[in-house]
C-alpha cells in the first residue's frame, strides 16, 4: 500500500512555513547587552584587545574575560550602526564589510564568554539548534545595524555571497582551531589586506600543511570550494593557490594545475584556546 503525501493549500503551506520560522526564532537566544548606549565608537579599544589576544597558537580568551565589558560596548555599539544607519556609500565598501566581519567576530568571543563551551563552540546548543555548529552559526542572534540576524546569515549571506568574494572567508574566525586567524579588519585598503593575509595563511600548516605524498588544505577550502573556483574562474583549488602560495608549496600547486591532488586535511575543530 502507498501513502500519499497529504496536499495541502497554498495559504496552509504558507501558514506552515511561517509557523516553523516562528518557532526557529522563538528558540534562538539574543545577545543580551547588560551596557548603556555607547556615544562614542568603542572599536579602538576593542580592536587593541583583539591585538592583544589575538597570537599564532590561538586566542588568549583571559583578555577578554578580564575585561567581561569591552565586548558587549562593541556590540552595543554596533547594534545602531552600520550601512544602513550611517549611510555608508557604495564608495565605503571596505568599511562595511570590515564592520560585519568584525561584529561577527566580536559575537563569537561574547559566545565563547557567556555559553562556556568546555571542548569547541560545536558543543553550543541553543533551544533547537542542537546539532553541531547550529548553537553558535544559527541559534545566538545579534542586533547588528538595527536587525537581529545570526552568525550565518552576517557571514555568509551579507557579506560572503553578497560581495562574491571568498578571500572573504579569511575574516571569519568561528572560535575553532580550523579557523583563519582572528584579526581586527582595517576599515580601508581591505583587498590588499586580505590578499597579505591569505598568503600568510597559506604558509602556515593551518593553512597547508606537507604530507607523504604532497599537500592538505584547511577544510575551508573544500567547504567552500564552488566560492574559491567560480569567482575567480579556477578549474580546481591547485590553480588558485599557485597565485597565494610561493616556494615549494607554488611549485607543487604548479605542477598539479591539470589533475591537482589537493587533500583536505583532518577538520580540528577544538576551541582556539591558546595554550
Amino acid at each position: 500500500m502507498t501513502i500519499g503525501i497529504p496536499a495541502f493549500a497554498p495559504n496552509t503551506l504558507q501558514k506552515l512555513g511561517t509557523l516553523c520560522l516562528l518557532m526557529a526564532t522563538a528558540c534562538a537566544q539574543k545577545a543580551d547587552l547588560e551596557v548603556q548606549h555607547q556615544k562614542r565608537d568603542p572599536s579602538q579599544q576593542w580592536a587593541r584587545l583583539i591585538v592583544q589576544a589575538a597570537h599564532d597558537d590561538g586566542v588568549d580568551y583571559t583578555v577578554f574575560r578580564d575585561r567581561p565589558l569591552a565586548v558587549q560596548r562593541y556590540l552595543e555599539w554596533a547594534s545602531r550602526h552600520g550601512q544602513h544607519t550611517d549611510w555608508w556609500g557604495e564608495s565605503k565598501e571596505d568599511r562595511r564589510i570590515s564592520h560585519l566581519a568584525n561584529t561577527y567576530n566580536a559575537g563569537v568571543i561574547y559566545a565563547v564568554l557567556t555559553q562556556e563551551p568546555a571542548q569547541s563552540t560545536d558543543d553550543i546548543q541553543v533551544g533547537l539548534y542542537r546539532w553541531p555548529g547550529a548553537g553558535l552559526d544559527r541559534g545566538m542572534r545579534f542586533k547588528v545595524d538595527g536587525e537581529w540576524v545570526n552568525l550565518h546569515k552576517l557571514s555568509q549571506v551579507d557579506t560572503v555571497s553578497r560581495y562574491q568574494e571568498p578571500l572573504l572567508w579569511l575574516m571569519f574566525s568561528d572560535g575553532s582551531e580550523d579557523a583563519p586567524p582572528l584579526h581586527w579588519w582595517p576599515s580601508k585598503n581591505l583587498q590588499n589586506t586580505l590578499k597579505t593575509r591569505m598568503r600568510a595563511f597559506l604558509a602556515t600548516d593551518n593553512g597547508l600543511v606537507q604530507t607523504p605524498t604532497g599537500w592538505a588544505a584547511n577544510p575551508l577550502f573544500f567547504a567552500r570550494e564552488k566560492d574559491f573556483l567560480d569567482w575567480y574562474d579556477k578549474p580546481n583549488l591547485c590553480a588558485w593557490m599557485a597565485d597565494f602560495t610561493d616556494g615549494e608549496r607554488r611549485e607543487w600547486m604548479e605542477s598539479h594545475l591539470d589533475d591537482c591532488p589537493l587533500e583536505a586535511r583532518p577538520s580540528r575543530r577544538g576551541l582556539n584556546q591558546a595554550p
